[in-house]
């Protein structure tokens, strides 16, 4: 990923793409956007979404950038200016237990990733959405990676394999980062049971680096091998 500019991370709420989005701008010296940080105002007030497109597309304008955040509206927009796709398909019983967590450690203030004047709060259509995600909004992700041309495209599918795609990055400009242990495998197993890398489907050596390969979907390849 020497050559990387533009990093889009996706994926449902609470899988961790606010976290890996740092991880991955401070080993890349990449410019780090939340998109949240965008998107909102204060009080949990939505930006209209004409402003919004116009928000978006300004951002997407500059000239390098590790992004997270799904907003499917603007999700074409966004794969289509990043030269590298991450993909944090995360177990959906992980993802509530970390915004559970979240909630917990930010309860009654803003976190870092979010636009001021936003206390964390809990929300039944958040969790809804993130129940649903696995049978709504993943097949359809999986459908634009699979059309997508060009492009560096990571699926990463539980904490290890993030943990190991890591690895697999530059660690010169790394920092100290509080939230790391959220990709702990220990925190991992008390919610879904670890397979072995090399019995996990769709995920292939595509890059050996120093500290561990780097996963890789092929684009060409069909859904159903995720």
């Amino acid at each position: 990923m020497a050559t990387t500019q533009r990093v889009a991370i996706i994926g449902s709420g609470g899988a961790g793409k606010s976290t890996l989005a740092r991880e991955v701008g401070e080993r890349l010296s990449l410019p780090i956007i939340h998109l949240d940080q965008h998107f909102w105002n204060a009080h949990w007030t939505e930006t209209p979404t004409p402003e919004w497109e116009e928000r978006h597309k300004s951002l997407l304008e500059r000239e390098r950038w590790v992004m997270d955040g799904n907003y499917g509206g603007t999700m074409d927009a966004r794969i289509a200016m990043a030269d590298t796709v991450i993909f944090l398909d995360m177990p959906r019983l992980f993802c509530i237990y970390r915004v559970l967590k979240r909630w917990y450690t930010y309860r009654n203030t803003t976190r870092p990733d979010m636009a001021p004047d936003n206390p964390e709060k809990l929300d039944a259509n958040f969790f809804r959405c993130i129940w649903d995600h696995p049978k709504t909004r993943r097949p359809l992700i999986l459908e634009r990676l699979k059309r997508l041309e060009g492009k560096t495209v990571i699926h990463l599918k539980n904490p290890h394999q993030v943990g190991t795609f890591l690895k697999s990055l530059p660690a010169q400009n790394l920092q100290a980062s509080a939230e790391r242990e959220v990709y702990a495998e220990a925190e991992y197993r008390l919610l879904a049971k670890r397979t072995p890398l090399s019995e996990q489907k769709g995920v292939i050596p595509f890059l050996e680096k120093e500290g561990g390969p780097l996963w890789v979907h092929k684009p060409t390849a069909s859904p159903t091998g995720f």
